[in-house]
């Protein structure tokens, strides 16, 4: 379902070669705790109407980066709750978002619900991420190496969730797209890609599959079974 905020969005211009060459150098799959706080601090009062809340978000969370570094992303129990609500307040509360903004903000909420250890949350955040990305709608605005951290992130939920299977196809495309984008495969996101890919096929190697046709031939035996056993009631 296409987020209610993307209705109507303005576009955004695509990034010049400069700019993106410096985007790559910030690229990360994980949570980029320096821009989080200057997007709740800064960001929101941009594109939020909601004056209550963007203040709320600055009083609350100013330093947080520092917080985080101080004592890792888990252990800011009030801070996650806190991050989460305002959050989704502000998707909930703003119709018309460009869809660079809603994809930024779903995949925060992705890693935070992750952090949260609510792996089915993250995951349905991650798709949705990965769906704005994808859209047609969105050509242009949203920088194309972020397709490739989009299908990453979202096939480290699923090896969270231990669907092995899922977590090695999207993590080969996600591998194809970092190269399409032109990020150098001594990057960390593509060496981590690399990494998790490896894991995955063990993982998914490593777990015994459903044996269907047995299950079948089981039971077409037991049937056949019975049949004989009715037959040799009836005295046939």
């Amino acid at each position: 379902v296409r987020p209610d905020c993307l209705m109507n969005s303005p576009r955004m211009s695509p990034l010049s070669r400069s700019a993106r060459k410096l985007y790559q150098n910030t690229l990360t799959v994980d949570l980029d705790v320096d821009r989080l706080e200057y997007f709740l601090c800064y960001d929101l009062e941009i594109y939020s109407k909601d004056k209550r809340l963007c203040n709320l978000s600055k009083l609350s969370f100013t330093g947080i980066a520092q917080r985080i570094k101080a004592n890792g992303l888990e252990n800011r129990h009030e801070d996650l709750s806190n991050l989460s609500m305002v959050l989704e307040s502000f998707l909930s509360s703003t119709l018309s978002l460009p869809a660079a903004v809603v994809y930024e903000t779903h995949s925060y909420m992705g890693l935070i619900k992750t952090a949260q250890k609510n792996n089915q949350a993250a995951k349905m955040h991650f798709l949705k991420a990965l769906w704005i990305v994808c859209s047609s709608s969105t050509e242009g605005q949203i920088p194309k190496e972020q397709l490739a951290v989009a299908m990453h992130r979202l096939a480290r939920a699923y090896m969270t969730c231990k669907h092995y299977k899922e977590a090695v196809g999207i993590l080969q495309k996600a591998i194809a797209n970092y190269r399409i984008a032109g990020v150098a495969k001594e990057h960390s996101c593509v060496v981590d890609a690399n990494k998790v890919f490896v894991e995955a096929q063990r993982a998914f190697a490593a777990t015994p599959q459903p044996k269907a046709k047995k299950r079948l031939s089981f039971i077409d035996e037991e049937s056949e079974c019975s049949t004989q056993t009715g037959s040799e009631r009836r005295g046939d």
